[in-house]
């Protein structure tokens, strides 16, 4: 049982990370377009 666990708990890290990454690539692209303008 704890496997599993730390499986899911190892899956919920990994798209917490991959969307804190996106949302921070977003906005340094929104950054770098408005300070290209």
């Amino acid at each position: 049982m704890p496997q599993s666990r730390l499986a899911k708990a190892t899956i919920l890290s990994s798209t917490f990370y991959e969307k804190t990454i996106y949302l921070l690539s977003q906005r340094i692209s929104a950054l770098s377009l408005s300070s290209s303008r």
